[in-house]
């Protein structure tokens, strides 16, 4: 595929961050991982968008800001800072990530700009149309984004805590002129969350189209953050109950 997807390299930045401290430093291929990944994390960087987003096809200028894809690398990256495999002044990228997250939550927790299960070589029909309120891949890349700002925030210092300058652009469909260009005002990631957790803990059973349980996730992202019984206890219950079976995800993909 051509096109650079955001949530593609999002599920990668994030998952990497997280363990690449992990690996022995002793070991021979070690410099050459850590170079890898802090090459990858670059070249991500290059493409966030005035507002702090990351696009649908983040080398379409045109693409819509998406939401899953600036939470996944903005988490990703944050914790690459906060486990000491990135320089410190890449928190920054995380900064403004969830300051331009912030103009995409609603007060009431709903989520814009979340693209839905995309894939193929039609871009129109299959990437830049899929761009809903509240599709369920939102909360959990939101949250995580929100939790390593937190930290960041609490434990590090070096690096550039001005908030973007522009506004992401909220889309229910293709548009080719969803370009960020309205001045933005910062939001801190405690404001930005706190509605998400509130519509995530109130939730009885997994929604039927999170098939990775991106929630789930979320709320163990936050309990990372700030250990919380209630959190841990909501994420056992959805988890219980949820079906992730190989015929489900397909189920749900075809539609």
């Amino acid at each position: 595929n051509p096109g650079l997807w955001g949530r593609g390299n999002g599920w990668l930045v994030n998952a990497w961050g997280r363990v690449m401290h992990l690996w022995d430093p002793a070991h021979p291929r070690y410099a050459d991982a850590l170079a890898l990944w802090q090459r990858y994390c670059r070249a991500n960087a290059a493409f966030q968008t005035p507002s702090g987003m990351f696009r649908q096809l983040m080398n379409r200028p045109w693409s819509f800001e998406e939401t899953t894809a600036t939470g996944l690398i903005s988490s990703g990256i944050g914790y690459g800072v906060l486990n000491g495999t990135l320089p410190d002044e890449m928190a920054a990228l995380t900064l403004r990530g969830v300051a331009g997250l912030g103009g995409i939550v609603d007060d009431d927790g709903s989520v814009h700009n979340a693209s839905t299960t995309a894939g193929g070589y039609n871009f129109e029909l299959q990437y830049e149309s899929c761009g809903i309120l509240n599709d369920a891949h939102g909360d959990g890349a939101v949250m995580g984004a929100c939790a390593a700002l937190h930290r960041l925030l609490q434990e590090k210092s070096g690096y550039d805590r001005t908030p973007p300058a522009q506004t992401p652009v909220r889309v229910r469909h293709a548009d080719a002129s969803a370009l960020s260009f309205t001045q933005g005002d910062y939001r801190n990631p405690d404001e930005v969350a706190a509605p998400l957790l509130t519509r995530a803990m109130a939730l009885t059973a997994r929604p039927g189209r999170d098939v990775y349980g991106t929630v789930i996730l979320g709320l163990l992202h936050w309990h990372d953050f700030q250990p919380d019984a209630a959190l841990l206890a909501q994420a056992h219950r959805l988890l219980d109950g949820a079906a992730l079976d190989g015929l489900s995800r397909l189920r749900v993909m075809m539609e």
